[in-house]
């Protein structure tokens, strides 16, 4: 009579996850997008969740166990819902979640960074901290008891770090050390905003500081103890790495089709750089300014950022809204240093309703000598900021992210698919060229080359480093021997291949992606295509597989394994 009971009940589950409606999948999905968001805080209030804004994850073994069984079995469940009758867009939702519960179980189950990379904890402390500051959600005095919150949870997070890092991995240690030193001085200089904005709560903010940065200190001289038993390699292995990209990326081409493309497209480029013949530099002399401050430097780069929107949208390739968020430059904080040398972008939450983005730049001086001041004075003057702004800004991650992010559909609006977020910024610097932003100066074409070849070896390094065929020693010879030598810069761009699979490949992979699309839609509609009107239609969808945009689309779907 048991065995009945629980066949009915199996029946019955079976039977209600196949008939479910789409009104249902999504009432569904609004639960699973909380579990995620209970699981890890931080990530939630990155993307603009604020309800456990209080809170850092909870990495006790009991609690990894308990989400690595939800997770498999929201897999499951998922994989016996029928999608027949489904719109497009509510079929490629479906598949998205599903992803996006995939990507989830990876790191926890089948690769357990959680078990090898100290930065699961320190970047869960560190970055709770400062996306609490960083985003613009809520007056200070409804930010400080959740300061609280997380200041007080960051001792538990650092003993379960020391009972689950059973398997470290050397660079992962080397790391997470460089980064947990700076983010403890931002922890204290986020501490000091909010004492001096609260100065009778002082001793209670320095209390709470004191055992957080205590707790994290220690875990440091912990992590570099462990530097010596570590002996596990960052390879995920062929197989996981071509699972991530046909489950996760939801790619349709595998590590060795992608392994030939960057080597193809290197020879491509570095031939093609080697046949230009560049005019003489401008070695005119000029008169520097008398001053120059760090301020007025900040400035010129958000001139450059604003001149680079009004040309994309006085050139008509891409519609934006008048309420469109600003992009703000700022240095780049000192605990992301330990992975970013050069530049990047940080977007707005998903679901904050301030867009403001920030472009991070390279740390500036108080002061300019002037030697400094001469320099400077000169790359404003040949505007040499002006393609960083094209990456980054627009038409690159800004306008893409911030378009994303009026997507109405939750699901789509938590996705962060790097191949089409990387791939269309590095789209943007070939199209911005072609376009005219630089007449023609070929020397920013070359910087398009160079672009280009960067990103093919990116490719050729990422599949060597997560297939085993490359160690990080190699990757750096690898990259100085094909680059040029910068081992400054290529030490933080291989922890970060490290630690992150598949995103180093996701630049090159996703701009030949939207290029195929593009020709596609080109033929298409070979007496009506409008570049401006592709690119309004790429960018509604959200930040999600390229794939799935040319399914929908008819575009097409695989890059070709050449240029």
């Amino acid at each position: 009579m048991k065995a009945i009971v629980i066949a009915m009940i199996i029946l019955t589950v079976t039977s209600v996850a196949a008939a479910m409606s789409p009104g249902q999948f999504y009432a569904h999905a609004d639960s699973v997008i909380d579990r995620l968001a209970r699981f890890d805080p931080v990530w939630a209030t990155n993307l603009g969740i604020h309800t456990y804004d209080s809170l850092l994850a909870d990495y006790s073994k009991g609690n990894i166990e308990s989400h690595i069984k939800y997770f498999q079995g929201e897999v499951e469940f998922l994989s016996k819902i029928d999608t027949t009758g489904w719109t497009i867009d509510q079929s490629i939702d479906y598949r998205l979640l599903v992803a996006s519960v995939k990507s989830q179980l990876f790191p926890l189950k089948k690769f357990p960074y959680w078990k090898r990379a100290p930065s699961v904890y320190s970047d869960q402390c560190i970055n709770g901290i400062y996306y609490l500051a960083l985003r613009d959600f809520a007056p200070l005095e409804v930010k400080l008891p959740l300061l609280f919150g997380r200041l007080r949870r960051i001792p538990g997070v650092c003993r379960a770090a020391r009972a689950n890092l059973t398997e470290p991995v050397a660079i992962f240690v080397e790391t997470s050390v460089e980064a947990v030193d700076e983010g403890v001085k931002l922890i204290q200089d986020v501490c000091r905003t909010f004492a001096d904005s609260f100065p009778g709560q002082g001793s209670q903010i320095a209390a709470a500081r004191d055992s957080a940065v205590a707790a994290l200190r220690d875990f440091n001289v912990h992590i570099m103890g462990l530097k010596a038993s570590a002996n596990t390699g960052p390879a995920i292995g062929k197989d996981n790495l071509n699972f991530m990209l046909s489950e996760i990326d939801l790619l349709d081409i595998d590590s060795d089709s992608l392994l030939s493309l960057g080597k193809n497209i290197y020879a491509w480029a570095d031939s093609q750089m080697k046949a230009i013949k560049l005019p003489a530099k401008d070695t005119t002399a000029r008169f520097p300014l008398p001053s120059l401050s760090k301020q007025d430097l900040l400035d010129y780069y958000q001139w450059e950022i604003n001149k680079a929107r009004d040309w994309a949208v006085g050139k008509g390739l891409v519609t934006l809204p008048p309420d469109f968020g600003r992009c703000v430059p700022v240095e780049t904080p000192p605990f992301l240093r330990a992975t970013i040398r050069g530049i990047a972008y940080e977007p707005p939450g998903a679901f904050d309703s301030i867009q403001t983005g920030f472009f991070y730049v390279r740390p500036l001086p108080d002061s300019f000598s002037a030697e400094q001041r001469t320099s400077n004075f000169d790359y404003i003057h040949r505007r040499g900021f002006r393609g960083s702004v094209v990456h980054e800004a627009y038409p690159g991650h800004h306008m893409q992210l911030l378009l994303a992010n009026r997507q109405e559909s939750r699901i789509r609006k938590i996705q962060q698919n790097l191949i089409l977020i990387e791939g269309w910024a590095l789209y943007s610097e070939e199209m911005a060229y072609r376009e005219g932003l630089y007449g023609e100066d070929l020397r920013q074409w070359n910087g398009v080359l160079g672009g280009i070849r960067f990103r093919a070896v990116r490719i050729i390094v990422d599949i060597g480093l997560h297939t085993g065929a490359m160690t990080p020693d190699s990757a750096m010879q690898f990259m100085n021997a094909k680059l040029g030598e910068n081992p400054f810069y290529y030490t933080a761009e291989i922890r970060r291949y490290c630690l992150y699979p598949t995103s180093a490949l996701s630049y090159l992979t996703g701009k030949t992606m939207i290029m195929a699309m593009r020709e596609q839609a080109t033929r298409q509609d070979r007496d009506s295509f409008r570049l401006g009107a592709f690119h309004d239609r790429l960018l509604s969808e959200g930040s999600i597989p390229p794939a799935m945009i040319a399914e929908k689309y008819g575009w097409g779907k695989s890059p070709k394994t050449g240029p």
